[in-house]
């Protein structure tokens, strides 16, 4: 596992942010893969460990890890995780943007799936489903 979840090296925890607020992801499948990040590593920061029992807002998150996880997705590797929330069949309670503006950032941006798939093998999507 790509370990990049410190605050000067943020790449990972920030994709799981995104995927979190795209909806592409739910809070128990974040929780999921914060016990994956113990399990599989020797050493991960604190905030790690207060994420598993994280069941506030999302708006709240930050403080949980106690910084802005960097991201390098563009704005539309992000509609491509919003496309992801749409073809798992996520009701998403923002409509924007349209299904189909989602699905065909999905369709421009494959790695967004790959890696989708290689962050969170435990969901619903795997390989065999793409």
């Amino acid at each position: 596992m790509d370990l990049r979840i410190y605050q000067d090296d943020s790449e990972a925890i920030g994709f799981v942010i995104a995927a979190l607020f795209s909806q592409a992801i739910n809070l128990a499948e974040m929780q999921k893969w914060a016990e994956s990040v113990i399990m599989d590593c020797d050493d991960y920061p604190d905030y790690i460990i207060d994420l598993i029992g994280y069941s506030g807002f999302l708006k709240d998150i930050y403080t949980v890890i106690g910084f802005y996880p960097a991201s390098s997705l563009s704005d539309r590797q992000y509609l491509a995780l919003v496309g992801i929330a749409d073809i798992r069949g996520i009701d998403r309670f923002d409509t924007t943007p349209s299904k189909v503006d989602a699905l065909a950032a999905l369709k421009r941006e494959p790695e967004i799936l790959k890696r989708f798939i290689a962050e969170f093998p435990f969901t619903e999507l795997c390989a065999s489903d793409a």
